[in-house]
């Protein structure tokens, strides 16, 4: 019992310590700092920086937070930091996330180890953190002091962090990187995605074929498409189209959810009236004589169950504010019931002198959204136009 007791009485001191650091740090309280290392014989605490998702060191965390003078009270008290040079290198390499040059120089001076993985960092090196964040200036300056071939937790290699979707893309750091010949251009990460297929989900045309022309590939042109449609660049979606995509089924096993996606979802979910003008055009022309693909497009239109939620297509145009996808959606829908198409209800067979009509419903959860987000006036003479009524 004694022996829980202590144990349970350095937990919750740890605990009441990371929170406090914490508070002094946020505050920018540097003579509360000075008081709590002086009370310490060690400072080992850890306190949670949200840009990560993870706990860090005090002299991490103060590093993240641009905190000259606190970090420079850190090192002053160096001895009682256990293994200073890594916390002190890890610093260094999260503060090139900040742009703060004064305070990236003075962790420079102190020699830090630059290939150092910050593995709360996603395993950054120095070098990395410098690529994510497109800082230029010290991208060339570490570069010939860094292991240039190393990857991160997510198996992201430097061409596909300075690739990556974060941030604007600095193309000097990207023209770059394309001249490290020991490079795999074509590494695949957890999210199965490659450098081009980073510009296809950013929407990036110009990057996108900029890598092409240069002999990028994707992981598989079935994962290059469907990126393409969730960036929603027209251009990209049309040098990568293939119609039989437009009928399958997309799940993300990377992605904490389970559930699995038709093409036209994802266009509509990430707002692409561009692409999905394209693909019902198609899926339309396609229906005649096809009980699958009646079925499929049935489903869409008609609100269909993803796997952790229903999709509703006209509520998530209306989530965007964007009319004109209303419109088109609600059009499509209109268009779909006036064609009196056979529905077969998948692997159902039925008798053939027995038919069932499919038609999409009209709901007055998607009238209600859509009045709320794209306006009263334009929704009542929209429903008005096309007839439908409840």
């Amino acid at each position: 019992m004694k022996l829980f007791l202590s144990i349970l009485t350095i937990l919750v001191t740890f605990v009441v310590n990371a929170q406090n650091v914490k508070k002094i740090i946020d505050k920018g309280d540097i003579q509360g700092l000075a008081k709590y290392i002086d009370a310490q014989a060690e400072i080992y605490s850890e306190v949670f920086l949200q840009d990560v998702d993870q706990y860090v060191h005090p002299m991490v965390y103060a590093s993240a937070k641009e905190e000259f003078e606190m970090v420079k009270l850190f090192v002053k008290n160096k001895d009682k930091i256990d293994d200073f040079h890594s916390i002190m290198s890890i610093a260094f390499a999260v503060s090139l996330s900040t742009n703060n040059n004064k305070l990236i120089e003075y962790l420079y001076s102190l020699d830090p180890n630059i290939n150092e993985r910050c593995e709360t960092c996603h395993g950054h090196t120095a070098i990395m953190i410098a690529t994510v964040y497109r800082n230029e200036n010290w991208y060339f300056k570490l570069k010939p002091k860094s292991e240039l071939t190393l990857l991160s937790q997510d198996n992201n290699n430097l061409l596909q962090l300075a690739t990556s979707i974060d941030y604007p893309i600095n193309y000097n750091i990207v023209k770059d990187v394309l001249t490290i010949e020991s490079l795999n251009f074509n590494q695949v990460n957890v999210q199965n995605r490659t450098a081009l297929q980073n510009s296809a989900i950013a929407g990036n045309d110009t990057l996108y074929f900029m890598l092409k022309e240069f002999g990028l590939l994707p992981e598989s042109e079935r994962n290059l498409f469907i990126d393409a449609v969730i960036g929603t660049n027209f251009n990209i979606y049309n040098d990568v189209y293939n119609e039989k995509y437009l009928w399958e089924l997309f799940s993300f096993d990377w992605m904490e959810e389970f559930n699995e996606y038709y093409p036209l979802e994802l266009a509509i979910e990430n707002n692409g009236t561009k692409i999905t003008t394209s693909m019902l055009d198609v899926m339309f022309r396609s229906l005649e004589g096809n009980n699958k693909y009646i079925d499929i497009l049935y489903s869409i239109l008609n609100t269909r169950d993803i796997g952790d939620y229903y999709f509703y297509p006209l509520w998530e145009a209306a989530q965007w504010k964007n009319r004109k996808l209303f419109r088109l959606i609600l059009e499509s829908m209109v268009k779909f019931n006036d064609m009196t198409l056979e529905l077969t209800e998948g692997e159902v067979e039925l008798d053939p002198d027995f038919f069932i009509e499919a038609q999409i419903l009209f709901t007055k959860f998607d009238y209600r959204s859509a009045k709320r987000n794209l306006g009263k006036e334009f929704t009542v003479n929209l429903y008005k136009e096309l007839g439908i009524d409840f």
